[in-house]
């Protein structure tokens, strides 16, 4: 966990971890890796998510970045979009992944008007996708391609599920952008 998370174990045996698994992925030949804060819990909003977050965050991606040899890493700051845009900048990461966006174009738009600030717009960015059955696809897919993304992450409805049947099928024949699986498949 970041700093002032419960149960966090502290900047350095975050890093001696990441770098761990960063190099053990490396070695069983993985496509890119995705540096993410995943055990902050409960976890905070853009506009409450700290410079510590931020700061911690591009700690541990350079780390994996300086181990993952040529593969991508990507960040993602659970929601904190902007955040994970901060740390990808400073730690000279490849893409972004945010969530959310179909559901809150507001937040897209703040993302995007941000990354124009910082002068950031090679780094895409992969926007989650939580559809609960195949009838959500489309409208969903439409809603999210509408906030400008570069790419798409269908996930199942909840971490640690796979996608209902069909819908990874489903996003495929509307999606316009590309399109990534996550979350697992059965």
């Amino acid at each position: 966990p970041s700093p002032g998370v419960p149960g966090g174990s502290g900047v350095r045996a975050a890093v001696d971890r990441a770098v761990a698994e960063t190099r053990l992925l490396v070695e069983l030949g993985v496509d890119g890796l995705l540096v993410e804060n995943a055990h902050d819990a409960p976890a905070l909003g853009d506009d409450q998510t700290g410079p510590e977050v931020v700061a911690y965050m591009t700690h541990v991606a350079l780390a994996v970045r300086r181990n993952a040899r040529r593969l991508p890493v990507g960040v993602r700051v659970l929601h904190a979009d902007r955040a994970a845009l901060a740390v990808a900048l400073g730690a000279c990461c490849h893409f972004v992944r945010v969530d959310g966006w179909a559901e809150d174009p507001a937040s897209a738009g703040r993302f995007h008007r941000y990354r124009e600030s910082l002068g950031a717009t090679a780094i895409p960015v992969l926007a989650d996708l939580r559809p609960s059955s195949v009838e959500d696809v489309a409208s969903l897919v439409a809603a999210a391609e509408a906030t400008h993304p570069d790419a798409l992450i269908v996930l199942g409805p909840a971490v640690g599920y796979p996608s209902p049947p069909g819908v990874v099928d489903a996003a495929c024949e509307v999606a316009s952008l590309p399109l990534f699986c996550g979350g697992g498949l059965d």
